[in-house]
């Protein structure tokens, strides 16, 4: 058995999230860059809850440049916030700002997805045709999830010490402006 997971959807990169942070996030911001078709460093923050959006994105991005390997970057927004009013989502003005300034930073946002208690969507396309609201079983049921589990993998609960050892994952995604969906976020 290799450590290569392979990866053939945004459920399965849903699903590696917790195994490679060591916990399910909640009300969080998770990063992973990519290096051409495989995952690189993932970075957990807490959601941020200050209007210097920004200062936030800049931060993000410094962060992310660390690895000096990468060449764009995704992003899974943890949260049960609701939209602001007049926005198309959570935290609409700090995913805006990423975007802008991981572009110019010359490691762009690839795609995100946001992630609630109840179900799970693409965070940068609105249109419900083809980017419609999933199931969170689509995360926990998904052959990802189960290769992580048969491979020893589980959830680990906040404060442990302990950590997943993993290998570099490959991974196929659609470009965020892909035809499939033209109303991403350009």
């Amino acid at each position: 058995m290799t450590n290569e997971l392979r990866i053939s959807s945004p459920a399965d990169i849903l699903s590696f999230v917790p195994h490679t942070l060591g916990f399910a996030p909640r009300e969080s911001f998770v990063f992973i860059t990519m290096r051409g078709n495989m995952l690189g460093a993932t970075l957990g923050v807490d959601a941020p809850t200050g209007t210097n959006t920004a200062g936030f994105a800049r931060a993000m991005a410094d962060y992310l440049a660390l690895d000096t390997v990468a060449n764009a970057a995704v992003l899974a927004v943890y949260t049960d916030q609701p939209a602001a009013d007049g926005t198309p989502r959570p935290f609409n003005e700090h995913i805006e700002a990423i975007v802008e300034t991981l572009d110019a930073s010359g490691v762009p946002l690839k795609d995100a997805w946001l992630v609630t208690s109840e179900h799970w969507k693409n965070l940068l396309c609105d249109d419900l045709r083809c980017c419609p609201i999933e199931s969170l079983d689509s995360i926990t049921d998904g052959h990802l999830n189960a290769e992580m589990m048969v491979r020893g993998g589980a959830v680990i609960s906040v404060g442990t010490k302990e950590r997943l050892q993993l290998g570099f994952v490959r991974t196929k995604l659609p470009t965020r402006n892909s035809p499939r969906c033209p109303s991403h976020i350009t």
